[in-house]
């Protein structure tokens, strides 16, 4: 699967550690396919994808400081100055959906849809007692491995600390903070259109402030969710999620009100097409053509 671009691995950050904007664009048809692709080459810029409605693209940035993310939306990405019209939502946190949990592989007909309310709030409740809702990005000390291990998170530690010249024992105590303090983990993707994914919604819902971060745990538990957070705008959490059809966007939706919390839908649109997901350039049937390594600091080394 790896050979034929069906299938790749990678590090990312921690979605507990994600900060950064969800941004939604509006340019013209003559402009759309040069600022996809230009988008696509910023390496903190891991997601770019179509979208219906009133806006026409959508990207998800992201940083490890707030200046730096609001420097690269402000001076820049210059490809925003091309869109008729954008929304920037700013996010401190992803909910769900950085981690491979879509069950395309090896899934089964007893397979859980999403881990039980109980543990999706004791992972909520103990953030916030630990934490206050906030982990604290990995220092750029760790930027070289985090880089060498983007393309393919299944390299040898004795080729990681060669090309980094280190030690095995280094890179893998390195390997390990990183997973421990909740500021990177691995992951799998696909070729989605390819295994039956082939479109996404995007929902922005409108739930009184106090009920956000909670609402966006429990929608980031579910195993269609790709992304999610709460965010600083009235319609206060973002939502991407995979379908197989239309039909599954009701479904999610209706799960959503079962939850048990208020929910207005403000706005709702269908993704058509990916051309990139963390890191990965993808042709028009999902498969990785080209690896853009995904660099949470560009902002800050690149001023």
């Amino acid at each position: 699967m790896s050979r034929a671009h069906l299938a790749w691995t990678g590090i990312a950050l921690h979605p507990a550690a994600s900060q950064g904007a969800f941004i939604e664009v509006s340019c013209s048809h003559a402009n759309l396919s040069h600022v996809i692709e230009n988008l696509s080459r910023y390496p903190d810029i891991i997601t770019v994808g179509t979208t219906t409605g009133d806006f026409n693209l959508y990207c998800i940035l992201i940083g490890v400081s707030l200046p730096g993310i609001l420097r690269r939306i402000n001076e820049d990405i210059i490809e925003l100055r091309l869109c008729e019209r954008t929304r920037i939502n700013l996010f401190h946190q992803i909910t769900g959906g950085v981690d491979w949990r879509q069950e395309i592989v090896g899934t089964t007909t007893s397979a859980r849809d999403a881990p039980p309310p109980s543990e999706v709030m004791e992972e909520f409740q103990n953030l916030h007692q630990s934490t206050r809702g906030v982990t604290q990005a990995p220092s750029a000390s760790f930027r070289p491995l985090f880089l060498a291990l983007g393309a393919d998170a299944r390299r040898p530690l004795n080729q990681l600390a060669e090309e980094l010249g280190s030690t095995t024992s280094t890179v893998k105590r390195m390997v390990t903070q990183l997973q421990s303090r909740r500021q990177a983990i691995f992951r799998c993707d696909v070729a989605r259109p390819l295994f039956d994914y082939p479109i996404s919604t995007i929902l922005s819902l409108r739930t009184p402030p106090e009920f956000a971060e909670e609402l966006a745990f429990r929608i980031g538990g579910l195993k269609e969710t790709r992304f999610c957070a709460s965010v600083a705008s009235t319609a206060n959490v973002i939502v991407v999620a995979g379908l197989r059809s239309l039909l599954d966007g009701e479904n999610f939706t209706s799960r959503i009100a079962l939850m048990g919390i208020p929910a207005e839908i403000a706005s709702r649109s269908i993704s058509m097409r990916m051309a990139k997901v963390y890191g990965r350039i993808l042709d028009n049937r999902g498969r990785s053509r080209l690896h853009i390594p995904v660099d949470p600091w560009a902002a800050e080394v690149h001023p």
